[in-house]
């Protein structure tokens, strides 16, 4: 489990109040990467990023 997962995950549990999370992919360099990463933290990809909910 890396540094990244931890750190999403941590934000996630500490803000339990919100019911939306959205990760844009400005930027990506590696999409399938990303999109496993995305999908390993329960993320559904979306046009332009990655959203849980």
């Amino acid at each position: 489990r890396g540094v990244g997962q931890y750190l999403v995950e941590e934000v996630i549990r500490d803000n339990p109040n919100v019911s939306s999370w959205w990760m844009a992919d400005v930027g990506v360099e590696d999409r399938s990467v990303m999109a496993a990463f995305m999908q390993a933290l329960g993320f559904t990809a979306q046009h332009d990023g990655w959203e849980k909910r």
